[in-house]
């Protein structure tokens, strides 16, 4: 499986839904309309490494990318930087890391399994390549990392079944 990235041109980034907003409310009234992005460039994601696929899980303003890449059952987490794959692997998950979002500072954050079982499942930060454990007391089934932002803010979800 492989992901596409979409690449807006920086003179033609998509608006947010309220300008998208006006423009239809300009449109409706006879105001003046809005431009939008009239060409998007994919481009394929594929660790080198992977044999059972790859998933993009963030992106930052300097375009590395975090993921996961599976290789048989096992599944290990990536960063990309200019188009190299560097490998993250959570030292006490050896066969199951996936890393679900990175900020612009470097911050990656995602999920190991240590067990193979939801009891397992723990969040992670790595930040400059240091792994540290994200275990909200309140999980009793796992705690998953998905997103950090430039505050170092992170933000995920816990499951209790």
């Amino acid at each position: 499986m492989n992901i596409s990235r979409i690449t807006f041109p920086p003179s033609r980034r998509p608006v947010s839904l309220f300008v998208r907003s006006l423009a239809v409310i300009g449109l409706l009234t006879g105001i003046g309309g809005v431009a939008f992005a009239s060409s998007i460039t994919f481009t394929t994601i594929d660790d080198p490494l992977a044999t059972a696929g790859t998933g993009a899980g963030g992106i930052n303003d300097a375009g590395q990318i975090a993921g996961y890449y599976a290789v048989g059952s096992a599944y290990y987490g990536f960063v990309t930087n200019g188009g190299a794959f560097s490998t993250l692997g959570d030292p006490l998950a050896p066969n199951l890391t996936v890393a679900n979002g990175i900020n612009d500072a470097g911050g990656i954050v995602g999920r190991y399994n240590t067990s193979g079982s939801t009891s397992g499942i723990h969040g992670f930060l790595d930040s400059g390549g240091v792994f540290s454990t994200i275990d909200d007391p309140l999980a009793t089934a796992g705690t998953l990392a998905l997103a950090i932002n430039a505050s170092g803010l992170i933000v995920g979800y816990i499951t209790t079944v």
